[in-house]
This record gives C-alpha cells, structure tokens and sequence, in this order.
C-alpha cells in the first residue's frame, strides 16, 4: 500500500517548476522545458512503475499521446494504480489535459511529495522500462489545445456517424433475415 499524502501550506511543499522539471528529467530520462508538457499523463504512469513496479503496465502507456483521447487513456491508467494501491488523491483529469500550468505545476507537486513519501531509494531504468520510447512533450499553447479539441470533436463526430444506421436499413436487413428463416423451413 502507498503512503497518502497532502500539499499544505509548509515551506516543505514548496517547489518551483525549475526543481520539479529537473527532478522529472533526471528521474525518466525525459527533456521537459515546461510542466504543461506532462498534461499527457505518461510521465506520471512510469512515475508511478518506478515507485511500484508492475502498478501500471507501460506496454499500455501511450508514450507518443498527441491527442486528448490518448491522454485520458492515460489517466485511466493512473487511476487504476492509484485504485489498486489505495492511494486517496482525486486526479483533476479534465483539468490536466488541457495543459494549462496551474493544474499540472499543482499536480506534479503532490506528485513529487508523495514520490518522496513513497520512494524507498532502488535503481531503475527508465528508458529500459519503457523500451527505448521517448516520452513526447506536449505542445502546450492555447492554439494547440484548441486544434486539438478541434481533431477529437471531428472524430467523435466520425465515430458516431459510423454507428449511426438508418431505420429503413435495419428493416431492410431485418426482413432479408426473417425471409431467409422463412425459407429454410
């Protein structure tokens, strides 16, 4: 089971972004310039292999996410360990995957105070872990959020016109099933 922790007020939680990316950097092997390129969650779920090994299965972790979709697959991820290990924290998903600093800098503060809650000090190997694949920053201004809000509304819209059937369809191919019933009897 995992050490729960908080984020208080305590000079102890007080991280700059400059620490936090530096940690992340040297701890996965990744070249993050800014906390808004973690908001795919990817970063997060080997964090969370590192401190629990097999918590989270990174052959499912989706390393090069680029879309909103693949950033939620993510989180789903991360809140499956957090389920199985009994950690408390409720991850704003929403708010994360939009990559704005204030909910990802918050974010990877606690993370980083319950990485140092939780950490017992073994070696790992992050890009061994997973397999040689980078993990992509995030392109993170507000018009590349927008484009790709822009790209999951057009495939959800794709999606579901491709389940859309029309009525007389079904009746069509309902009544060529019944007449084919009809005459193997």
């Amino acid at each position: 089971m995992a050490v729960n922790v908080r984020l208080t007020s305590d000079s102890t939680d007080k991280y700059n972004r400059y620490e936090l990316l530096a940690w992340m950097n040297e701890s996965l092997q990744t070249e993050f310039s800014k906390v808004e390129q973690l908001c795919s969650g990817a970063a997060f779920c080997q964090l969370m292999d590192l401190l629990f090994p097999g918590s989270v299965c990174l052959k499912k972790v989706k390393f090069q996410a680029r879309e909103d979709i693949e950033f939620f697959h993510n989180y789903k991820l991360l809140n499956a360990s957090f389920l199985k290990l009994g950690v408390t924290k409720t991850v704003p998903v929403d708010e994360l995957v939009k990559g704005t600093f204030q909910e990802n800098f918050s974010f990877t503060k606690w993370f980083k105070k319950f990485f140092d809650a939780n950490y017992e000090g073994h070696a790992y190997d992050a890009l061994a872990a997973r397999e040689g694949q980078e993990i992509l920053p995030v392109q993170t201004n507000a018009s590349s959020f927008r484009c790709r809000q822009l790209k999951n509304k057009e495939y959800a819209r794709k999606t579901i016109h491709l389940f859309f059937i029309p009525e007389c369809l079904v009746r069509q191919s309902l009544m060529r099933s019944f007449s084919r019933v009809d005459n193997c009897s």
